[in-house]
């Protein structure tokens, strides 16, 4: 049973994909592609903080001809990483997650600890990213770097988006004295 801090149907449909034992295929789409990327930049992430081989291996492959590889390969300056299909449905998933909790809650006080809260023991209940010659430590600590990675890099816009949402179209009531405060 998931116990949320938080009351979010949504989130408990999309904590429910965390389940499955094998992954299902991704079509591709561009919201998959910036997935993509943000997984290659996790699997470097991991691998940089993860002295453990196996768990970089578990988070990365070889680039192929694969369709989801498609859109990024026209853009593979630097020698991006690739993240495994395993990481790339996790990482959609925290994905859908954080955009259902968002939407159900846009108050939400303390948004990073609350969506880390929720889906680091998800994650790590999960058959997902199981590190086999690995401890549970070492799977908590992969867990919450890839959780707070992403969580991070989705939630850097969230306060101004959710204040520009909130924002209204002020009328004037007269003619400004200046021209200058209509070119704002």
């Amino acid at each position: 049973m998931i116990h949320l801090s938080f009351n979010s149907r949504g989130a408990t449909d999309v904590l429910k994909h965390f389940r499955v034992k094998t992954v299902p295929a991704i079509l591709p789409t561009l919201q998959v592609t910036a997935t993509i990327y943000m997984g290659g930049y996790i699997t470097r992430v991991v691998s940089e903080h993860i002295d453990f081989d196996y768990c970089c291996q578990l988070t990365s492959k070889a680039p192929s001809s694969q369709p989801l590889q498609q859109f990024t390969r026209q853009q593979d300056r630097g020698r991006p990483l690739y993240p495994s299909d395993e990481l790339l449905y996790v990482l959609e998933k925290l994905r859908m997650l954080a955009s259902r909790v968002l939407q159900e809650r846009p108050n939400l006080q303390r948004p990073l600890t609350s969506l880390l809260n929720v889906a680091v023991p998800a994650l790590v209940d999960s058959a997902l990213l199981k590190c086999a010659m690995g401890d549970d430590q070492l799977r908590q600590d992969l867990a919450e770097l890839v959780c707070s990675r992403l969580n991070m890099s989705l939630l850097v816009n969230y306060p101004s988006a959710a204040t520009h949402r909130s924002d209204e179209g002020k009328n004037f009531t007269r003619k400004p004295l200046l021209r200058k405060y209509l070119r704002l």
